[in-house]
């Protein structure tokens, strides 16, 4: 009997780290989504307006449309991250979990799911850029693809300041990419400048158009309770990301240099969010979608890394926590 009940807590765990689980996870969460959007009064996060457009949720104003965009785009990172993992390993090991705890938390906050706006835009972009630099390694005359990421991080600067911000960082992860050259630098530069030269040279926006990046207080201040929930839900996501970020870099020290280089640059993204979601808590809702990926993608990566016969334990907790946060936004 000892044997059978092993047997099927070892089945448990891999089987939370498989394709049919996720699948199953999004499908959930999609269907979540939308009948909380239809049931539930869910309002929008405030946003900031960016350097050269409005806030994004703003262009956008019909709710099912709003809503429609955001679970396709919002699916769309999971199943890129999805696809990503298997070119170019950001989580090592077989295992689909951190697109399942993604959709599991970017739903538990509503307000997030449900409509359209710069967190979203925030968490694509990023993403993307990432993981551009980091096909990228050891490949110093790839600078095309040097050149899309940081376009990407400047066009997401145009809905977001913060942006600007992670585009820094990833200079940083040119040099962790071993790729840190002038043609790499002059390829950023370039990439960074070139959406607001094309926004200017075809009038889609004018010069009194771009604004000084400001921040004006988009948390949910009238409702002590809803402030609370939003506080405390970023602060979970943000401690998972942190800590199992620390713990998959202490993992890998040992392992080979791509290992390393990937890691690391994962986890200084991770601690840069972090960090500048804290700096800039007044604008806090728009990183929540990021934070929710970092976190995903530090959790899936410890949990493969760490496959135990009882490992489906915490997994679980984690996914119910991320519950608990659901029914306490739908009930605010």
């Amino acid at each position: 009997m000892a044997k059978e009940n092993k047997f099927d807590e070892a089945d448990l765990t891999m089987a939370l780290h498989s394709r049919a689980f996720t699948i199953i996870v999004t499908f959930f969460a999609v269907i979540a989504a939308v009948a909380v959007a239809n049931i539930a009064s869910i309002a929008p996060f405030a946003e900031n307006c960016g350097i050269a457009f409005n806030a994004a949720g703003s262009f956008i104003t019909d709710h099912d449309t709003s809503l429609t965009v955001n679970l396709i785009l919002t699916v769309g990172i999971a199943l890129f991250l999805v696809f990503a993992n298997s070119k170019v390993s950001i989580v090592k090991g077989f295992s689909f979990l951190f697109a399942a705890i993604y959709m599991i938390a970017t739903v538990a906050i509503p307000s997030a799911a449900c409509y359209f706006y710069g967190g979203t835009t925030l968490c694509l972009t990023t993403i993307l850029a990432a993981v551009l630099l980091i096909t990228t390694f050891q490949k110093p005359k790839n600078t095309r693809e040097v050149f899309l990421a940081f376009f990407l991080l400047s066009l997401g600067a145009c809905f977001h300041w913060g942006q600007l911000v992670i585009a820094g960082i990833f200079l940083v992860g040119c040099g962790q990419m071993m790729i840190f050259r002038p043609a790499t630098i002059i390829a950023a530069i370039f990439g960074l400048v070139t959406p607001l030269w094309i926004l200017l040279g075809f009038g889609i926006v004018d010069l009194g158009d771009l604004t000084i990046p400001v921040s004006a207080n988009t948390l949910p201040a009238d409702n002590a309770e809803h402030l609370s929930y939003v506080l405390s839900f970023a602060a979970y996501s943000g401690f998972l990301a942190v800590i199992f970020g620390i713990l998959n870099v202490l993992k890998v020290l040992s392992a080979d240099t791509r290992t390393r280089s990937v890691n690391g640059f994962f986890f200084l993204l991770t601690l840069t969010v972090v960090i500048l979601a804290a700096a800039d808590y007044r604008n806090l809702p728009v990183y929540i979608p990021l934070i929710n990926c970092c976190a995903a993608i530090q959790t899936g990566q410890f949990f493969a890394m760490n496959i135990s016969r009882r490992s489906y334990i915490p997994i679980i907790i984690i996914c119910l926590i991320y519950i608990g946060f659901f029914a306490w936004g739908i009930r605010i």
